[in-house]
């Protein structure tokens, strides 16, 4: 309303003016010709009066109109709404809620304050183009193209709010510090790797509630950049609609709407390098374009998402303390690690002093995220879980949903189809391989392409990952929608009529830029992309061609601003595979090729996979003679394994364990070779492969099956520990027999002496425990359990140890984890009622037991000796960032007793209390003494895939509630000589 007034009283003003003026045009002939009109003079007067207070009208309002627009961030805690002036956005805040910031509050503090008072029309132009903004990315991110699916002759794009499941993850723990430690050493002691709280199961709708900076991980085509889609699309939806409640029930915000700002890392990267090239080549540049806040308004501008806005607006944003929320993806997409700890830096130093402002959320594929990579220890981590079945269901349903919205019967028909189809190939998978086999389709890209070939091909659905990749790339190639007919026909009917060349130009470009490696084979420029398929003749006549239809309509490869990309790394690389295969062809150049470099290379891995599996489809036999190669199991395998690194062996073997698990066809003899191979690398002490890689091959031998006597035995493996003395505990310091390592409470260093007993070899794996479980029925039977376990089991609905179907906890040769004191204690017992007459009693060790078949008896520090050696462990220095077979670190085990695992792996119960409660020196008492005792806490020992050195220490104590059940903690079992010592 004072918007219109003030346009009035101004061409009011401007009459007057105009009136004015004719009054002295009229007084100045008048004058000349020698008239006197005397009421000319009092008239000017009069008006002049009138347009001074027309003048001050128009300011006071003005300022009036700029009060008003510094008003409209409500803050209310009752219902309520504030929208005053034009085009400003009200917001309705519930009960209970902290308010919500609106967009006229946003352009307000864009403009600052004088201009609001002063030109109210610059305020909503700025207004009106901030709205454009998010307009635009509510646009951008408010759809999923399904590319390769048409439906009526045009491109399926499935509508983001339709289709969006919410799927699972699993966000570390935080430990609230000052409630268990109350110095810096106790703060030190637990260290930053390994969580004592349980990690916390959530749907991604509500990752935004798991804190203010966040890194979502998981593995390819997994859904995170979707998450990070869904998030934007539903705050610019808020905004744009004036609907902070749907924010509420979409992410679970109730506090300060942020203002959602999308940037893919990998740009600030390249604008990183580009910075770079100006400053080597002489050009000054300012240390302020190197920042991040700096970048982001260009790139926003660069993609015409801010037209019009102040260049520096995101800078004001953030000094002013305004609510944003960057989402930052693809960290993996930065091409090399010391980029990525640049871009890491660059999004801690832009965080830092502003952590309760701004919410920042950062994608990242698991396996590019640690070491220097990985943010600050105040970005809490969320692991995107692979899909449930239910997700599988879900996606497909709401897929469908929206392709067939107007023909329910075919949509009913074509989803109860592909599902049924999808049911088919994940049971044969399991016939094939077992109840524990991983399902093929583990993630949204895999649902996508199953969507896309049951499209064209009905219900034939693939049988491994690489057919699926192969039939997905063949329909995306040559979908049956065009931009251009005549581009897609022309390249079509090249080479004597045949369809191909498009595959073939896609191939020959995906192997090229793969080989470039991860620094630059990500992405490339028009002049790379014309020399890489100027390498072929056949080529080079169709480049043009190829790149038009590229430009036009986008199949596998797409462009953006001259930069050509694959839609998905996971079509690079299994067209990477498919040139190996289909070009090179001779199975010994494939292995040579891998063996080079590419098996070592977490870049070519997945590469490397899909090769055997496309052979396997198109080659048995050369699939076959491939994956016996890698294995070292051929004829030729000895001489090979004379020239070839032993780390190249191993990860070779490990690349063939993995793709015959994907094989279709049950090779029995193969997979039995291969995990003997396996079996064999691992122990061997004279192998030097990094900690990953080792991790790696351990799971694959327990998938295949592993065929160490020692490990699948159905009951722990017990290596004996002769009578005697030895050191326990530390004493802290730097002099001899001391350790700066140790804590107070390993003090004072004593002598213990104990009689002779066995104690397993390694923690009790999961295929052990397994058979308490199931055979068992060991979670339904009441006497094997204290009665405080049984209690707990009962209150708490135990049926199995925690994340018991989660596939990557479960690998048969690993140590259980996810168990309590109480469960524990329960598997011992159950062990005595089903052992043979021939075997002691079993129970757990106290920690004097353990602490012995760890150190020896000369007070090492770790079971092989007092210096600092990460790949002789499992532990937080190892990058493995999980659990691993246990057994394959032959160089870390003690070497008088042959116990493996003491240090690292997995935290390991023992029967007596934990250190609050058994002060040194230790009171040794017998094991029923122990379970009998009222304690609050139970000793842990050994350190995990999580503690540093000090923390894996054979000295080091730790503790746990008994009702505990950690990913970090395991157990391991000792049997006494005789039945007739079970009160030892």
């Amino acid at each position: 309303m004072s918007r219109t007034v003030i346009v009035f009283l101004k061409i009011l003003s401007i009459i007057l003016w105009l009136f004015t003026a004719l009054i002295l045009i009229i007084s100045l002939v008048a004058g000349m010709s020698g008239v006197d009109i005397p009421w000319l003079g009092p008239l000017e007067s009069l008006i002049g009066v009138i347009i001074t207070g027309i003048g001050g009208l128009i300011a006071w309002l003005t300022a009036r109109r700029g009060e008003r627009s510094a008003m409209q961030q409500t803050i209310t805690h009752n219902q309520g709404a504030a929208a005053q002036g034009e085009k400003s956005t009200a917001v309705n805040v519930g009960p209970g809620h902290r308010g919500s910031i609106v967009i006229a509050e946003v352009v307000q503090q864009i403009t600052g304050p004088i201009a609001a008072a002063t030109d109210a029309d610059s305020l909503d132009r700025i207004d009106h183009r901030l709205m454009q903004y998010l307009e635009w990315l509510r646009e951008r991110t408010g759809t999923i193209e399904l590319r390769g699916v048409s439906h009526a002759g045009k491109q399926v794009a499935l509508e983001l709010e339709r289709v969006y499941v919410p799927l699972e993850a699993t966000a570390a723990s935080v430990v609230d510090e000052p409630e268990w430690a109350s110095s810096l050493e106790q703060r030190n002691r637990r260290g930053v790797g390994i969580p004592h709280s349980e990690p916390l199961e959530i749907t991604l709708d509500r990752v935004l509630t798991q804190g203010r900076q966040l890194v979502i991980t998981g593995g390819p085509g997994c859904g995170k950049t979707t998450v990070l889609r869904h998030v934007a699309w539903v705050l610019a939806t808020s905004f744009v609609t004036d609907d902070p409640a749907f924010a509420e029930r979409r992410l679970g915000l109730i506090d300060e709407l942020p203002l959602p700002i999308y940037v893919p890392l990998s740009a600030f990267a390249e604008h990183l390098r580009a910075l770079d090239q100006m400053q080597r080549q002489g050009n000054r540049v300012a240390a302020q374009e190197f920042r991040l806040d700096y970048f982001i308004p260009g790139y926003l501008v660069e993609n015409a998402a801010t037209h019009g806005l102040p260049e520096d607006f995101f800078t004001q944003l953030l000094d002013r303390g305004d609510q944003i929320i960057l989402l930052l993806d693809g960290l993996d997409e930065v091409p090399n690690e010391a980029e990525r700890q640049r871009v890491r830096e660059k999004v801690e130093q832009l965080v830092a002093g502003r952590r309760d402002k701004m919410r920042v959320v950062v994608t990242c594929r698991t396996a590019a995220y640690h070491d220097q990579t990985a943010l600050d220890r105040r970005f809490r981590e969320v692991r995107v879980k692979p899909l449930e079945d239910s997700h599988v269901a879900a996606l497909v349903t709401h897929a469908y949903e929206d392709v067939y919205r107007l023909d329910p019967t075919r949509r009913e028909k074509k989803t109860a189809e592909l599902l049924n189809g999808i049911r088919r190939l994940e049971a044969d998978r399991r016939d094939r391989f077992g109840d524990g086999a991983e399902r093929l389709i583990t993630s949204p890209l895999l649902v996508r392409m199953l969507i896309i070939v049951h499209q064209r091909e009905g219900s034939n659905l693939p049988e491994q990952r690489a057919e699926l990749y192969w039939k997905a790339t063949e329909v995306m190639l040559m979908p049956d929608y065009s931009l251009d007919e005549e581009v897609a026909d022309r390249i079509g009917r090249l080479i004597g009529g045949r369809k191909e060349l498009h595959r073939d130009l896609s191939q020959h470009l995906a192997f090229h830029m793969h080989s470039r490696g991860e620094q630059q084979g990500r992405e490339i420029d028009e002049d790379g992309l014309r020399a890489v398929l100027s390498t072929d003749v056949r080529f080079a006549p169709f480049i043009d061609d190829y790149i038009a239809l590229t430009r036009l309509r986008g199949t596998l490869l797409e462009e953006l601003l001259g930069t050509y990309r694959f839609v998905h790394l996971a079509f690079q690389e299994f067209l990477a595979a498919r040139y190996l295969a289909e070009v090179e062809r001779d199975i010994g150049q494939i292995a040579a090729f891998l063996e080079a470099g590419p098996v070592l290379d977490s870049w070519w891995r997945e590469a490397a996979l899909l090769v055997p599996g496309y052979l396997a489809v198109t080659s048995e036999a050369s699939a076959l003679s491939l994956l016996q190669r890698l294995a070292g199991v051929d004829a030729g395998a000895p001489a090979w394994s004379h020239a070839a690194a032993p780390d190249v062996q191993l990860a070779a073997t490990e690349i063939a364990a993995v793709a015959i698990m994907e094989w279709a066809t049950d090779k029995a003899d193969l997979r039995r070779a291969v995990a003997h191979r396996l079996a064999a690398l691992l122990t061997d002490e004279s192998l030097a492969a990094p900690n990953p890689l080792r991790g790696l091959a351990g799971v694959a031998l327990g998938r295949l099956g592993d065929p160490r006597a020692d490990v699948n035995c159905p009951i722990p493996f017990t290596v004996p520990i002769p009578a005697g003395p030895f050191i326990m505990g530390s004493k802290k310091g730097k002099g001899k027999d001391e350790d700066e390592l140790a804590y107070e409470d390993k003090e004072p260093r004593h002598e213990v002496t104990l009689p002779a007993y066995k104690i397993g070899k390694y923690p009790v794996t999961v295929a052990q425990y397994r058979r308490f479980v199931e055979e068992g029925k060991g979670y339904e039977t009441a006497r094997y359990w204290t009665p405080a376990g049984w209690e707990q089991r009962r209150k708490e609905g135990w049926a199995a140890p925690r994340w018991w179907d989660d596939p990557q906890w479960t690998v048969d040769n690993h140590p259980v984890v996810g168990v309590s004191w109480y469960e524990a204690v329960a598997y011992c017992n159950w062990l005595n009622v089903i052992k043979p007459r021939d075997r002691g009693f079993f129970r757990l060790p106290d920690e004097a037991m353990w602490e012995k078949a760890a150190r020896g008896t000369d007070g090492r520090r770790w079971p092989w000796g007092n210096d600092w050696d990460p790949t002789k462990l499992n532990s937080g220095d190892g990058g493995i960032g999980r659990t691993s077979a246990v057994g394959i670190f032959p160089t870390g085990r003690i070497p008088e007793y042959g116990v493996y695992d003491a240090a690292g792996n997995v935290l390991e119960w023992c029967s007596s209390p934990g250190y609050r409660e058994a002060k040194y020196p230790l009171t040794l008492r017998s094991y029923q003494e122990d379970l009998k005792l009222s304690v609050e806490t139970r000793a842990l020992r050994g350190g995990s895939w999580g503690n540093l050195d000090q923390n894996a220490r054979a000295a080091y104590r730790d503790y746990g509630n008994p009702h505990d059940r950690y990913l970090s903690i395991g157990f391991r079992v000792v049997e006494l000589l005789s039945i007739l010592t079970s009160e030892f």
